[in-house]
């Protein structure tokens, strides 16, 4: 995906709820067992791929995983509203 409709998709889900809209919150990168799905892009990680995980009480405390660049572009994002 190039990074414009990454950004869109982001940008989306955080307007609907789906991603969160501030930063409060721990991040921290992780190990992974191959099942655990990037919530920015809805795609299972490849082992190779790093980890960042946040937990936010907007979503039930539920942890949330992103791609490092997916991280970047969502940071960017709440960081412009």
């Amino acid at each position: 995906m190039n990074q414009e409709s990454l950004r869109f998709l982001i940008r989306h889900k955080i307007q609907v709820g789906r991603l969160p809209h501030d930063s409060t919150g721990r991040v921290w990168t992780s190990t992974r067992d191959g099942q655990e799905t990037c919530d920015a892009y809805d795609t299972i990680f490849s082992m190779e791929q790093l980890l960042m995980e946040r937990t936010t009480l907007m979503l039930g405390g539920q942890p949330i995983h992103f791609r490092a660049r997916c991280f970047q572009v969502w940071d960017e994002e709440i960081s412009a509203e």
